[in-house]
């Protein structure tokens, strides 16, 4: 830590964006843009933990309105990370997933069930299977696996190949610690810099 003098940088200027530039942007866009905004804005945000066996199935958990749901896919789900937003049939989708990997082998680990499908499915194994909007957005991921199948798992599979090479890489490489130095000072607060004494 190295103390200086207050070089006395200015600071910087609130940004206010009025009513009237809102409305002149919006008035700007052409209908479709429009809906597609609103579209973007009223997108399904959920949450998903998925446990991946063998990278064969896939054990599913999550709640909807307070109620617990768990369900298996025959969808390996680390093909559906890698992206913050899809969209099907007009609809946009926000997924979280907490995910991780893990081998039949393990004692405590669940045998996946026989699907009656090769296709894109899941098997509902807790929860109320006519509560369309509990079960939306797994629906929803697995209509997009059915169409992007051979993309998301490219895309993975690149992702994965750079993650190795990198940690490959890394090993052979090791990164050596740096000095850091932070330099900072005292200042005088002002309105619009309270509770920021130093930078």
């Amino acid at each position: 830590m190295k103390r200086v003098e207050d070089p006395g940088y200015p600071e910087p200027e609130p940004m206010v964006q009025s009513d009237d530039d809102e409305e002149s942007f919006w008035m700007s866009l052409s209908d479709e843009q429009k809906e597609e905004i609103e579209a973007m804005n009223n997108a399904l945000v959920f949450s998903v933990s998925a446990t991946v066996v063998d990278h064969r199935a896939t054990r599913l958990h999550w709640r909807h309105n307070g109620k617990i749901y768990e369900a298996w896919s025959n969808v390996d789900f680390n093909h559906l990370t890698g992206f913050a937003r899809f969209k099907v049939d007009g609809r946009y989708y926000d997924p979280y997933f907490g995910i991780g990997n893990t081998s039949s082998e393990m004692e405590d680990v669940e045998k996946a069930p026989d699907f009656p499908t090769r296709q894109p499915t899941y098997i509902l194994t807790r929860g109320d299977a006519a509560d369309k909007a509990a079960l939306e957005g797994v629906e929803a991921l697995h209509a997009l696996y059915r169409v992007e199948h051979d993309r998301l798992k490219a895309a993975y599979e690149k992702r994965e190949l750079a993650r190795i090479e990198r940690q490959r890489y890394l090993e052979a490489n090791p990164p050596k610690p740096r000095d850091v130095t932070i330099q900072f000072w005292k200042r005088e607060l002002s309105d619009n810099s309270a509770g920021r004494e130093t930078r």
